[in-house]
């Protein structure tokens, strides 16, 4: 659901960078007041894992692949105004490290999978909670509000194509919808396989009277990384090579070749392959090892210095 600058019009792009600008802005403030420093090395991992499960494209369809987003995921588990800093961390380091997405279309992805995918992720579950609890409780809202936020995601990326005159409007949204509503199945699959490893180190998760971002999850801390790296350097190089959603939709109405050959001028590491290693596989598992350090050190550092170092408990 990365959307490249050829897919949206100027006005469009530039008006969610501003909204999405914003919105970070305000997001920075809040966390402030809810992270320590341990809590950020958390998120930190957390969004590692979902730059190191972005690249595992798995088969939805003959010819069409999705991949994991974790904007649901990352919302759970800190809440909406760390969860969008983190989905932003990713897409900056996929944008400006592998040339995946636009520049000018950064704010739009931010706002569709950073905005619109957290927070809907995170009221539906806020929402279902109430109504089913437990540990099958926990996993089957995980789940719905994973699959949720993936739609509504796609949605708001197919009306900004609609805006921009990039296809027909209605035609897309269903187009997309459709896709991302299979794709969401397996969103929604490996966010409770995550949360119930999670569980395992910290069964207070449950805990309705304590925001989960507030309770002691550090320990699984590690696990997540060693997870994140697995992930990168030993399944990246299997993933579906198969178009994505967006894609596969571009391609049925006609818009793909507005981005084929196109790009950002010079990236570090084009494509998810590491330049100067003939094995494709072993450059895709450097590329992804590479990619997991730097999201997790970027997001640590970056957060630290926007927010001056000063978190919750500082003096």
């Amino acid at each position: 659901m990365h959307i490249p600058d050829e897919f949206l019009s100027k006005g469009v792009a530039l008006s969610m960078d501003l909204v999405s600008g914003a919105i970070l802005v305000f997001s920075i403030k809040v966390i402030r007041r809810q992270f320590d420093r341990a809590k950020m090395l958390f998120a930190a991992s957390i969004a590692a894992l979902i730059f190191a499960l972005q690249m595992l494209n798995f088969p939805i369809a003959e010819g069409t692949s999705g991949h994991f987003m974790g904007s649901a995921l990352a919302a759970i588990l800190f809440g909406p105004a760390a969860a969008m800093i983190v989905l932003t961390v990713v897409l900056v380091i996929q944008c400006f490290v592998f040339g995946d997405g636009g520049v000018l279309a950064l704010g739009a992805n931010i706002f569709n999978m950073g905005v619109i995918g957290v927070f809907a992720g995170y009221y539906t579950y806020n929402w279902l909670k109430r109504l089913f609890t437990g540990m099958s409780g926990l996993l089957f809202n995980v789940f719905i509000s994973s699959w949720i936020s993936l739609i509504l995601a796609s949605g708001s990326c197919a009306v900004m194509l609609g805006i921009s005159g990039t296809g027909p409007t209605l035609s897309v949204v269903m187009s997309m919808v459709s896709i991302h509503m299979v794709i969401g199945v397996g969103e929604g699959i490996i966010a409770l396989v995550i949360i119930g490893l999670i569980y395992r180190f910290t069964p207070v998760l449950t805990d309705e009277k304590v925001p989960i971002c507030m309770q002691p999850v550090i320990k699984p801390c590690s696990v997540i990384y060693v997870l994140a790296l697995a992930v990168a350097l030993f399944l990246s190089p299997y993933a579906c090579p198969f178009l994505d959603g967006l894609e596969r939709v571009a391609e049925d109405h006609g818009f793909l070749y507005l981005a084929e050959g196109k790009g950002i001028l010079y990236v570090i590491i084009p494509d998810y392959v590491f330049p100067g290693i003939k094995s494709k596989s072993i450059a895709t598992s450097l590329a992804g090892f590479t990619g997991t350090i730097i999201t997790a050190v970027f997001f640590f550092l970056s957060v630290c210095i926007l927010t001056f170092g000063q978190f919750k408990g500082d003096k």
